[in-house]
């Protein structure tokens, strides 16, 4: 966490000498509503993994790089926001059929190496503020059900689907199997690209017993 607050304040500090581009200070300034107006809502995934806007659109490119590499607070809260409205939206019949009993937030988890060498995960950030907004009325949270024990190359350099699934084969690894008997569960992403990492992270998860498993991204 030291080490992350360093990262962050070092980036304001290079913010004050060299400005930032104007896409980030307008997406910085805009409006949640003016975001929805202005950014194309993400196609359909499938009936387990949504996304709130496509990725093609140029600012929820750039909203997706601010949040992965740099932790923008401002962006980062803004885009979290706007996706846990929809995941309220999305949840409110799996919710109803469940009992009432909360679904499981969890991030998808870096490796240790590229965590250290981030000094965060862009992923767990956004899990911590669905959260923080949620208040505890939907969903509970557990940073350590999954891990990441194997290094992959960056999916987006990766294109073709096949090829990426059987990079990440074995790539998940579930920390206390007990923990997730029975359970449902919700992964959080920063963007889907074509599902291969949601569905690596979701067989994981099924194999140790988990009931149902949903993927929610910022972008797709």
């Amino acid at each position: 966490m030291f080490g992350q607050a360093i990262k962050i304040i070092f980036a304001n500090f290079v913010d004050l000498i060299f400005p930032k581009e104007e896409t980030i200070r307008k997406l910085e300034q805009m409006e949640l509503g003016e975001i929805c107006s202005e950014l194309v809502p993400a196609g359909n995934i499938s009936p387990y993994f949504k996304a709130v806007f496509s990725y093609k659109h140029p600012i929820a490119r750039t909203a997706i790089w601010e949040i992965k590499y740099k932790a923008n607070k401002k962006i980062l809260d803004k885009f979290s926001i706007l996706l846990y409205e929809m995941m309220i939206e999305e949840i409110s019949d799996i919710l109803l059929f469940n009992g009432g009993q909360k679904l499981t937030l969890i991030p998808i988890p870096s490796t240790k190496n590229s965590q250290k060498e981030k000094g965060f995960n862009q992923s767990q950030l956004i899990v911590k503020k669905i959260y923080e907004l949620d208040g505890g009325k939907n969903f509970d949270i557990d940073l350590n059900i999954l891990e990441k024990i194997k290094e992959t190359p960056h999916q987006v350099k990766v294109k073709n689907r096949f090829e990426r699934l059987k990079n990440l084969i074995g790539s998940f690894a579930v920390i206390n199997p007990e923990k997730v008997r029975g359970k449902n569960f919700i992964v959080i992403d920063d963007v889907i690209t074509t599902g291969a990492t949601m569905t690596e992270a979701s067989r994981a998860l099924k194999v140790s017993g988990a009931k149902n498993v949903y993927g929610f991204s910022i972008a797709h």
